[in-house]
């Protein structure tokens, strides 16, 4: 693809912590049987922040776009404080808004 425009729901800033998993034992127990599976678990914090310092190296060259937010506001998978999500929603808004110029600038060249 000639443009590509990354739209994250994390700060650019941000990365997981890569400490062992806490739960080896039991994924082990629970998925004994797809040892290749549990690795990819253990290893997926660190694969995030691998992907997120790309995406970051790929942005600098201008080879993609990233949209990300300008501040961390934690929200779980099922959130359901509609304050919380429209905070979220309105940031997201708001920080696409500053940004359009530029987008149009990486959408054009």
């Amino acid at each position: 693809f000639g443009k590509i425009i990354v739209v994250k729901t994390r700060s650019k800033s941000y990365r997981k912590k890569t400490e062992p998993h806490k739960n080896i034992n039991v994924d082990n127990i629970m998925y004994h049987s797809y040892p290749n599976f549990v690795k990819s678990l253990n290893r997926s914090n660190e694969y995030y922040n691998f992907l997120c310092d790309d995406l970051e190296r790929l942005s600098d060259d201008g080879r993609v776009f990233v949209i990300s937010p300008s501040e961390q506001i934690e929200i779980n998978r099922l959130e359901g404080d509609m304050e919380k999500l429209g905070k979220f929603y309105y940031l997201g808004y708001n920080d696409t808004k500053k940004c359009v110029k530029k987008l149009k600038d990486y959408l054009n060249n």
